[in-house]
């Protein structure tokens, strides 16, 4: 964001990331050890269901302050890769090849031509993506070959998936209210926030989202093998 920092955006960031591990760590205990920690269905479903947009919507703002959309773009899709890698030797069957990763990537490198376009034709194509997600996941595809829109077979299956239908409309709103909410690159809200563990973790998204999991897994092991878990 070219050293420049919103506490607003820092700290609503940071709170969808917390809502992710905990959904993960709900995984996590229910799949490993059998805990019924539910996370597809109840508060922390609708939870999941609510923060997944929000993070997508902010990515679009942020996107309103960086300078080289490539070189961040690609840094993403880097660790996404390497998310890819991972998961198919762990499980090639559910292995992630277009999850929250791969889908900031490509919004971020789309984020330019995002912006050229009129705001209000923007809005509305933002929101015929969204009004499609429900009706393209009702689609069963012959083969994956378009999965990164959304259409797939019945028997796709990822530990994490997020396709551009109907995901990108939500970077799309993003996109248009960034310059709305942010005129000149300044905050209408000068919100000063004290350092906090949520906005801590909203300055370094990526690091979180990479490291979470790995982390959840080993603290999890070491609480297993001393009898708490």
């Amino acid at each position: 964001m070219a050293g420049q920092r919103f506490a607003e955006l820092d700290f609503i960031r940071g709170l969808c990331l917390l809502v992710m591990i905990i959904c993960h760590l709900a995984w996590d205990l229910h799949n490993y050890y059998g805990y019924p920690a539910y996370y597809n269905d109840g508060w922390l479903y609708w939870c999941f269901i609510v923060t997944a947009p929000i993070f997508m919507v902010l990515a679009g703002i942020s996107s309103f302050f960086t300078r080289s959309h490539k070189k961040r773009a690609f840094r993403v899709l880097f660790f996404a890769m390497v998310i890819t890698l991972f998961t198919f030797f762990y499980d090639r069957n559910q292995m992630i090849m277009f999850g929250i990763l791969h889908f900031m990537g490509v919004n971020m490198l789309l984020y330019p031509y995002y912006r050229k376009l009129n705001p209000w034709l923007l809005t509305g194509i933002a929101l015929v993506v969204i009004g499609l997600g429900r009706f393209v996941a009702g689609i069963d595809m012959l083969t994956d070959v378009l999965f990164p829109l959304g259409l797939r077979s019945d028997s796709y299956r990822s530990f994490d998936y997020f396709p551009m239908i109907p995901y990108a409309g939500f970077f799309m709103i993003g996109t248009v209210l960034g310059p709305v909410l942010y005129p000149n690159r300044k905050s209408r809200l000068n919100l000063r926030l004290p350092p906090n563990p949520i906005s801590y973790m909203g300055q370094h998204s990526l690091t979180v989202y990479v490291l979470h999991q790995p982390i959840l897994v080993v603290l999890l092991y070491l609480l297993h093998m001393q009898g708490f878990v």
